[in-house]
């Protein structure tokens, strides 16, 4: 039920019937029904995860960051993990960036001096962990590194170097195998798990 027959709805049945009363109706409904799509809109523009290029764009400019991403989802999370570093960093911090990249489930720890990210379940193929990784970067003290463990049935090529960079390759393998990609950003890494070495 739109804002027009709302507003009839609530006169008396004789002035329902007024031409001109109705045509007043009809007309404030209409603005009623503007307003409320504008209410909307605004209320998108304020979740991470529904607000427009438009908005990322403002945002981009506040933070003082340009996004990575080429799509509209994955500038959204940037800017969301942008938002969230801007604050103390602490281990409750990560964990919170770690889930903006919705893994099903996702665990951040603090283990011998080293930060630990594990995904305790799958991961799609095209998800994002270079934006993760480097939001990571961004809110983690520089002294720590930290490690990419994969609870999976995962096979995987990874290249990391000074820059950042990475290729990666994931296939399915056997069910119940564990790998550990250790992402040392300080130097260079070359790191390959193939079938033959028993994963």
């Amino acid at each position: 039920m739109n804002n027009s027959q709302i507003l009839l709805n609530n006169l008396h049945k004789i002035f329902r019937k007024d031409e001109y009363i109705k045509a007043n109706m009809q007309n404030a409904g209409l603005q009623l029904d503007k307003i409320e799509n504008k209410i909307r809109l605004i209320e998108k523009e304020f979740l991470f995860s529904t607000m427009s290029h438009e908005r990322v764009k403002k945002l981009e400019k506040e933070l003082d960051y340009k996004t990575k991403s080429d799509t509209l989802e994955g500038k959204r999370l940037e800017i969301e993990a942008r938002w969230k570093t801007s604050g103390k960093c602490d281990l409750e911090l990560l964990q919170i960036i770690a889930e903006t990249w919705q893994a099903d489930t996702v665990e951040v720890k603090f283990i011998d001096g080293n930060l630990e990210v594990e995904f305790l379940s799958t991961i799609n193929a095209d998800y994002d962990l270079r934006g993760l990784k480097n939001s990571l970067d961004e809110a983690k003290p520089a002294h720590l590194w930290f490690d990419l463990t994969f609870t999976e049935q995962l096979k995987a090529n990874i290249y990391q170097n000074c820059y950042g960079t990475e290729e990666i390759e994931q296939d399915f393998i056997e069910r119940e195998k564990e790998i550990i990609l250790r992402a040392n950003y300080k130097e260079s890494i070359w790191m390959e798990v193939e079938e033959e070495h028993g994963i």
